[in-house]
C-alpha cells in the first residue's frame, strides 16, 4: 500500500506550515546512509527501522519517501510504543513536507553523516 501525496492531510498552523516545517527540519537530525551496491541503491535510517532500495539513487530516495509517508500515516499507533514515542518531530516533519523537501532533507542528512 502506498500513501500518495494527495492523500496527505493538510496541516492548519498559525502562520502556515512552512515556518513549522523549517523549524522541524532544523531540529530533526537522523543518521541516514545512502549506499550503492551492485544491484542498486539503499537508503537507511541508522537508528530507525526505516530502509528502502531502488535501481538508482533517485529511485531509492523516492522509495524511502514512500516509507516515510507510511510511517507518518501510522504515527497514531506507533506513538504508543516505546521504540517510536520520541519520534513525534520526525512524524510531523514528514507530514508537513513535500516529496521534494523530504528528498533534499534526506540528502543533507546523509551528507552530514559521511
Amino acid at each position: 500500500m502506498s500513501v500518495q501525496e494527495a492523500e496527505r492531510p493538510s496541516a492548519l498552523l498559525v502562520g502556515g506550515s512552512e515556518p513549522a516545517r523549517a523549524h522541524l527540519e532544523a531540529e530533526v537530525h537522523e543518521r541516514i546512509v545512502i549506499r550503492e551496491y551492485p544491484a542498486g541503491w539503499t537508503v537507511r535510517f541508522v537508528e530507525q527501522p526505516l530502509a528502502a532500495q531502488g535501481a538508482t539513487r533517485d529511485d531509492a530516495i523516492a522509495s524511502m519517501i514512500n516509507e516515510l509517508r507510511l510511517y507518518s500515516a501510522s504515527w497514531p499507533m506507533l506513538a504508543r510504543t516505546p521504540e517510536h514515542a520520541g519520534n513525534w518531530p520526525l512524524a510531523q516533519l514528514i507530514a508537513v513536507s513535500t516529496a521534494e523537501q523530504l528528498s533534499a532533507w534526506i540528502e543533507r542528512e546523509a551528507a552530514a553523516n559521511r
